[in-house]
């Protein structure tokens, strides 16, 4: 069976957004850009875990340099593809990329920081020092602006010292190659072999030279290599030619397997007396994580997870790896109030406390500082999208008109103006047609801004449905479920499963309609439809909504001023689509674009199933047939009663 992204139709327009034109072309086997990196969360928090035992427990450097030149090959194979796919090699999109990256790196890097002064403060430079001699507070200027920026300069990063997160010369690295990529390296295939060929001439230059292993790990140049070979990844997993989905899943959790296993054969086997065989199974390791990512990019998992949850197990990922030191440092000072890691009875039980201090620092840093980030990252992000290129030789629509007009027997039709190019004709020459809409079309709304969503999930075409609120008595979260009112079919739940405690408190507070919130909207089987996102809000909201691959699809603009309630319901790129309007005399909201009524939310009804209104948390969804079928409408009205509840019922 073919996964559910492979549709064996390519679009012409913009790789990313719901409204890029299909042809009957081939496309590559493979998910869609904006689910890739939800794949490898359980990998990336088993890298930054392997790290964490190297440094705090057992020191056995094979488990931590493996598991950063998995990280590399991680970064290079996403870098290149969203550099690709999303934000396309112009100014613009170069400039939104290296924004937007810095938002994911500095806030949580400079947190980070943060608890190491508070440490450093606490307990002294001897102390940390002794724990670790890299951890410190810096004497210089220069030192702190390095330590601020994650500018360690040199050519090896890693003999920057003092840095206040240990590990953050990494982060340095991975900088560098973020900016490379973006200015093209792995742009092609072709780029990306000569990558590679100068990487392999790097390393086979320090054999020859008889430099040791460090050589061959911290300096930038030893990085090259594993980016080189996640951008390969990237390349190989749009090729017609290779064919993993049929297993991909079985060939994912093999590489996994086998990277776990070299990982441990090297470093239980004494590699450190072995000379050359820590480089060996080093490079070994980064081949295999390739293979391990070339699998995950075409739909293969490593443990039968939902994406949601592999989500949320990635989401440690970057506070682990950042905080793991000044967790093991806080573990030591209360157990044992001196400088104690390392394999021993004492270091595994100071290695223990230090999992659990992290895991909840890691926890508030995701809820009090990574996930305020998101919206103003998802706006670069939408910013930066390229827009599709015009057709040669084909009509395209540029826009609509819509009127009326009487023919026979005084009966309405409705037409459209379109305005069209004829791309025979030289300069801008256009020309206007008027086109019968027999039902194409919901009436009021312009054509090109009814994109049909992929990928959308037949229970979105139905006409009716019936919200039902889940209300617990000490419970913060909103969960909703949604049924067919005529059979009592559960449809669809609605579930809020990441909320803060900050937002948690303020629920039960009269600020809970200014507090942020984030619903999944799901099968019961737990298969994502719709999300419904919205940050911290005052005076008005503005709502994001995401289709099932996390692709914004829309939103809604809340009016300030308003009898009963009222928002504009817009397209992915902020261009309004319709009305969402709310009576001041009752609980009822319409969606209107113009005179016509694309659907309306009311909780009166007197068809059948109406024995399912059990209290005043019940309403019901009425669609017009009219909103085309797998129209992204569809997944805009539906996200909007979730909104309408949180924004003005709440």
């Amino acid at each position: 069976m073919r996964p559910p992204w492979r549709c064996g139709r390519q679009a012409t327009g913009s790789a990313l957004g719901p409204t890029a034109a299909l042809s009957d072309d081939p496309v590559p086997c493979r998910p869609p850009p904006d689910s890739c990196r939800r794949v490898f969360g359980l990998l990336r928090t088993t890298l930054a875990l392997m790290v964490m035992v190297y440094h705090l427990l057992a020191s056995l450097p094979e488990i931590g340099q493996y598991a950063v030149f998995g990280f590399y090959v991680i970064s290079g194979y996403l870098m290149t593809l969203v550099t690709t796919e999303r934000y396309g090699h112009t100014v613009r999109g170069g400039a939104a990329f290296l924004t937007n990256r810095a938002l994911r790196i500095y806030p949580g890097y400079l947190a980070a920081v943060a608890v190491s002064l508070a440490c450093v403060l606490v307990v002294g430079d001897g102390f940390t020092s002794a724990y670790n001699r890299n951890m410190g507070a810096p004497a210089t200027l220069a030192g702190w602006l390095s330590n601020l920026s994650l500018g360690f300069p040199g050519w090896n990063p890693m003999e920057a010292r003092p840095r206040l997160v240990p590990p953050a010369w990494t982060l340095t690295v991975e900088m560098l190659f973020y900016a490379a990529i973006g200015c093209g390296l792995a742009t092609t295939p072709r780029r990306v072999g000569v990558w590679i060929a100068g990487s392999l001439a790097y390393v086979l230059a320090t054999f020859a030279l008889g430099l040791p292993n460090v050589h061959r790990y911290a300096p930038v140049a030893a990085a090259s290599l594993p980016f080189a070979i996640g951008a390969a990844a990237y390349h190989l997993s749009i090729a017609d030619t290779i064919r993993l989905h049929a297993h991909a899943a079985a060939y994912a959790r093999l590489a996994y397997f086998v990277l776990l296993s070299n990982c441990a054969f090297f470093a239980l086997g004494g590699a450190d007396s072995i000379g050359v065989a820590r480089d060996v199974g080093l490079y070994v390791n980064t081949a295999i994580s390739g293979i391990l990512v070339l699998s995950l990019a075409r739909g293969g998992q490593i443990a039968p997870i939902s994406a949601g949850l592999d989500r949320a197990v990635g989401d440690y990922s970057y506070p682990v790896y950042l905080l793991h030191w000044q967790g093991g440092l806080i573990a030591s000072l209360l157990l044992f109030g001196s400088p104690v890691r390392g394999w021993s009875p004492q270091g595994l039980i100071g290695f223990v406390a230090a999992g659990v201090i992290v895991a909840v620092g890691s926890w508030l840093m995701i809820n009090a500082v990574e996930r305020p980030m998101q919206g103003l990252r998802d706006r670069v992000r939408r910013r930066a999208q390229p827009r599709s290129e015009e057709p040669r030789g084909e009509a395209f629509n540029q826009g609509v008109t819509v009127g009326r007009s009487r023919g026979k027997r005084g009966a309405q039709h409705q037409f459209a103006s379109i305005f069209v190019r004829d791309a025979n004709r030289p300069g801008p020459s256009r020309r206007w047609l008027r086109q019968p809409q027999h039902g194409r079309n919901v009436p009021g709304v312009p054509a090109p801004h009814q994109p049909k969503a992929r990928d959308m999930h037949p229970v979105l075409n139905r006409e009716l449905f019936l919200v039902k609120e889940k209300v617990g008595a000490w419970r913060a979260a909103n969960h909703y479920d949604i049924y067919d009112p005529e059979s009592g079919e559960l449809l669809l739940e609605c579930r809020e499963p990441r909320l803060g405690p900050i937002t948690s408190l303020l629920r039960w507070t009269d600020y809970k309609t200014s507090a942020p919130f984030d619903i999944d909207i799901r099968t019961p089987s737990g298969e994502p439809i719709v999300s419904v996102q919205r940050g911290w809000a005052w005076l008005r909201s503005n709502v994001s909504v995401l289709d099932g691959q996390d692709r914004r699809v829309g939103g809604f603009q809340q009016k300030l001023f308003s009898i009963g309630g009222a928002f504009t319901v817009v397209d992915e790129a902020d261009k309004p689509l319709c009305e969402l309007k709310g009576k001041w005399t009752s609980w009822e909201f319409s969606f209107r674009a113009g005179d016509a009524e694309l659907a309306k939310v009311t909780k009166k009804w007197a068809g059948l199933g109406k024995e399912m209104f059990t209290s005043a948390d019940n309403y019901m969804l009425q669609v017009n047939p009219q909103v085309p079928p797998d129209s992204v409408l569809r997944q805009l009205i539906l996200a909007a009663v979730v909104c309408i509840d949180m924004v003005l019922k709440e």
